[in-house]
């Protein structure tokens, strides 16, 4: 059963982030009323992806002119990840869409039913952040990241349950990784990152909500 609460609100980058999560109840038994809810068609999110690869790493453990050469480096890497991504259409939106749909029905906490039906509250997800990066600087290998926040609200617009989830490179549980060269000459595996951190959150929002 939810309790009333608020936790500290992390809100830096996930690459800065140690994975921790918040959540906010309004009602501390109105989410274990839900029964059915209307997921939000609408995912938003950023309109560029966060990327940290070696030459970031390298860039902000160096600095002066040699990092300052490292840096622009890696702006061109995260420009030309980015291109990949939107050239073959991959949809971080979807992807999260599905996974957290799937992960709903797998955990049966409520059942998202069509807009046509009747629903007891609505639920909305948003990407504050996503993207790739490295998971250890000793390992060339690059992992998703992802902060989504999960939003559910009554019929009246009331605010019932919220919470984030951050999922880092570093992340034990995020072990979808591969080399820079490998994304790039096998755009797949972008999905394959996506898939795990958008997997990985969803089951913590889920979790979180049934055990604040």
């Amino acid at each position: 059963m939810l309790k009333r609460f608020l936790k500290p609100v992390c809100l830096l980058l996930p690459i800065m982030l140690s994975g921790c999560q918040t959540a906010q109840t309004l009602d501390p038994k109105a989410i274990t009323h839900i029964k059915t809810v209307h997921l939000k068609p609408v995912i938003t999110l950023p309109q560029d992806i966060t990327y940290r690869g070696m030459a970031d790493a390298f860039a902000s453990s160096v600095g002066g002119v040699i990092g300052g050469m490292a840096a622009e480096s890696a702006s061109g890497d995260r420009l030309e990840m980015q291109k990949c991504i939107q050239d073959h259409h991959i949809d971080m939106a979807a992807i999260l869409r599905q996974e957290f749909v799937k992960t709903v029905a797998a955990k049966g906490l409520f059942v998202i039913v069509a807009d046509n039906l009747p629903a007891d509250a609505e639920l909305s997800l948003s990407v504050d952040d996503y993207g790739l990066g490295v998971g250890n600087t000793l390992s060339p290998d690059i992992h998703g990241l992802l902060l989504v926040t999960a939003v559910v609200t009554s019929s009246d617009g009331t605010v019932i349950w919220k919470d984030s989830s951050s999922i880092k490179p570093d992340d034990n549980a995020n072990n979808v990784g591969y080399a820079r060269s490998d994304f790039l000459a096998a755009p797949e595996h972008f999905t394959e990152a996506f898939v795990s951190v958008a997997d990985i959150a969803s089951a913590r929002l889920l979790e979180d909500a049934t055990n604040p």
